[in-house]
């Protein structure tokens, strides 16, 4: 008599491993479609981009940083175009000023940017091939290291309100005065 009770004991212990698999089965495919949900968002933003993604997005959390995305592209492109408008007018600042400034590219002085005042303050164009402009300050000659550029970009030193001779072979002396003032940079 117990055999009917083992069959029925069979028949739920595989009715509950059944259900049991078949639940199992269910959850796999169901997060497998959850993760591609998610996934495939995500690796279009990944692979292209805040442009990667067009249309309605599924996931409230990849929709809120594709916005971020967005918003933060429209913010750099406004940036840039600010950047781009700031740069122009100060080089139309640079080009017109009356008043001769000199910008060291780097802090050797190899490089110098020159604007039109300065080049006629200082410039060398009517002078004969070979000839240097000359520095002298109360009538003693300056070494390059003195010069107010040359302090500012080399050593860091704000140089404020100096008055130097410029003597150019051919010309009459011209006496300046002249501020430096360093401007670092990330490096």
């Amino acid at each position: 008599p117990a055999r009917p009770i083992d069959a029925t004991h069979r028949h739920a212990i595989f009715a509950a491993l059944s259900a049991t698999g078949a639940s199992l089965l269910i959850g796999v495919l169901l997060a497998s479609m959850a993760a591609r949900r998610i996934t495939r968002p995500l690796q279009r933003l990944a692979k292209h981009g805040h442009a990667g993604l067009s249309g309605p997005i599924p996931v409230q959390e990849i929709a809120m940083l594709h916005s971020a995305l967005n918003q933060a592209a429209e913010q750099d492109t406004a940036a840039r175009a600010q950047l781009a408008a700031t740069a122009q007018e100060f080089q139309t600042l640079f080009d017109s000023s009356p008043i001769g400034m000199a910008f060291a590219q780097d802090p050797e002085c190899r490089q110098v940017v020159q604007n039109a005042a300065m080049n006629r303050l200082v410039g060398l164009r009517d002078a004969p091939d070979g000839a240097q402009a000359q520095f002298l300050r109360a009538g003693a000659p300056l070494s390059p290291d003195q010069l107010p550029l040359q302090r500012a970009a080399a050593r860091g030193e704000t140089v404020l309100a100096e008055e130097f001779e410029v003597r150019v072979p051919g010309r009459e002396p011209v006496f300046i005065i002249a501020s430096a003032v360093p401007l670092h940079d990330a490096y």
